[in-house]
């Protein structure tokens, strides 16, 4: 078995054996030979790394077109391809029609597509879903925006409800909701011991900010209670259509300098938490209340204190948290590596176009719509 992860090397310079790639079999045959379970092709030349899997996985860095293959590795957290496509489409599983008035027939879309300037903030999820549906020709409602609910009405969305998904079907219309969108942080990231002891989150005011919704978190509660705090670093680093109090707005922080901390917080905006994917590819571990919405990287399948920190949705049990997590640094880092672990399942391109394939083909062979 070959699990493959896309622009990702670990130990560079450091080869145990290397040769002219010429197939995936001669390569295991290799592996088996010298008890070996990684191994990078770079430029047709194959790298063997004898450190365990382990040591590689915690040691990533970011080369492009390198392509990494764990070999004979049973991750934990994998999930199966049809168990994605499933839950991808869970709301059309069965043929069916539906009548609309707002479903767009191809023609029609790629017209809408060609009157989007490439500046255009919805350009890119207009031409993405182009790609995706360059070879069919059917019928079927998209909706681009930033959704925290789901459709009634078999639609095409980057983002929907967790735990109602209707008919809502998701797909990777915007590139940031990919967890390798982010890959090139791991040229940045240091290791998880010599980072600082503490928290840090910035964003904007965006999602469940100025009303109340006990079923959400919302980033209000976050800064008002956190933001003077002298030991973590919490704050906005803008506001941009609700009013606020200034004094939660502070210094904007780069990913880079986020990473300098062991402890996340990770909060749902408008949709899903923008920097959820970057923090779980990180060897940072995620704080966070338990999603609401689920995007392409799966939301439903973490797992509290295995791939994040709880949070309760008004914050108040913060500092309780954070004196746990100092005082287990160690199953900290375990959690760290786990979590990287799940989001790697998304670092192999060929499948995630197969996958993204599956999908499309399923909504169109269980999908018709009819005025």
């Amino acid at each position: 078995m070959f699990i493959k992860l896309n622009n990702l090397d670990c130990f560079r310079f450091k080869n145990y054996y290397k040769c002219i790639f010429e197939s995936l079999d001669k390569c295991g045959d290799i592996c088996e030979k010298n008890e070996i379970n990684i191994f990078i092709v770079y430029k047709n030349v194959v790298y063997f790394r004898k450190e365990s899997y382990k040591d590689c996985i915690n040691n990533l860095v970011y080369v492009k077109g390198a392509v990494m293959y764990l070999y004979n590795i049973n991750l934990k957290y994998y999930i199966d391809d049809l168990d994605r496509i499933n839950r991808y489409t869970i709301g059309i599983n069965k043929y069916n029609n539906y009548k609309s008035d707002n479903f767009l027939e191809k023609s029609t879309f790629l017209e809408v597509l060609k009157n989007i300037r490439s500046n255009e903030w919805k350009f890119q999820h207009y031409n993405n879903f182009n790609n995706f549906i360059n070879k069919y020709n059917f019928n079927f409602i998209l909706n681009h925006y930033d959704l925290s609910h789901s459709l009634d009405k078999p639609t095409f969305v980057k983002s929907r409800n967790l735990i109602l998904p209707k008919k809502s079907v998701i797909l990777p219309l915007e590139n940031l909701y990919i967890p390798s969108f982010y890959d090139y942080i791991l040229s940045y990231d240091i290791p998880f011991h010599k980072k600082l002891n503490s928290c840090v989150w910035r964003g904007a005011n965006s999602g469940n900010f100025n009303c109340s919704n006990i079923n959400k978190a919302s980033r209000y509660d976050l800064v008002h209670k956190y933001s003077n705090h002298n030991l973590y670093n919490i704050g906005l680093s803008y506001a941009n259509y609700k009013t606020i109090n200034n004094c939660q707005i502070k210094n904007k922080l780069s990913i880079k300098e986020q990473l300098k901390y062991k402890f996340i917080i990770s909060v749902e905006g408008n949709d899903f938490a923008t920097n959820l994917s970057w923090i779980m590819l990180s060897n940072s571990v995620p704080l966070m209340p338990k999603c609401t919405v689920e995007t392409w990287k799966l939301e439903s399948y973490l797992i509290e204190y295995e791939h994040y920190i709880p949070l309760k949705n008004d914050f108040s049990d913060l500092d309780e948290q954070m004196d746990w997590c100092l005082n287990n640094l160690d199953k900290c880092e375990q959690i760290a590596f786990n979590s990287r672990l799940y989001v790697l399942q998304f670092f192999n391109k060929d499948r995630e176009n197969k996958i993204i394939d599956e999908v499309i083909k399923k909504y169109s062979n269980n999908v018709i719509f009819m005025k």
